[in-house]
């Protein structure tokens, strides 16, 4: 796990094996370049310094896509979209994903993402049904109305 700096305070950036070789972890942060928790650049040049945005944007991470086989033009910002996805797809919690992309709050991830949240109506029925069905006066099954 890596911890980067955003605008809400921290992240924490959660990765499998990284398929690029060079430094672990993506720019997951919502300022232009992460930052690791003590507020160093995550990515620095040989004399540790940062780098500049449009150095890092066209040819650091535009390598490294090719290098992965990710489409021309990928962005780190099209992969922390992607990360947001698959996460709320695979039916994990709105605030955690929140928490991964160092949002302050769950709202914008409900805005931009809330059509990706599986439907619950399945479970949440089931989960209703289950709580009942120890209930020997609750009907069970399929009950018409009336």
């Amino acid at each position: 796990m890596t911890e980067v700096r955003t605008l809400a305070g921290r992240a924490v950036v959660c990765s499998a094996r990284p398929r690029v070789e060079g430094r672990a972890g993506w720019p997951t942060a919502t300022t232009h370049l992460p930052r690791r928790a003590n507020g160093a650049p995550a990515f620095t040049t040989r004399f540790a310094g940062p780098y500049r945005h449009d150095y890092y944007g066209s040819l650091i991470f535009s390598a490294a896509v090719e290098r992965a086989g990710l489409p021309k033009g990928t962005t780190s910002h099209d992969l922390r979209h992607h990360y947001a996805s698959v996460l709320l797809m695979q039916g994990e919690s709105v605030i955690v994903v929140a928490e991964r992309l160092g949002h302050e709050n769950a709202t914008l991830v409900l805005s931009t993402y809330g059509h990706l949240v599986p439907d619950s109506e399945e479970r949440t029925r089931r989960a209703v049904d289950d709580a009942w069905g120890c209930a020997p006066d609750v009907p069970q099954g399929d009950v018409s109305t009336v």
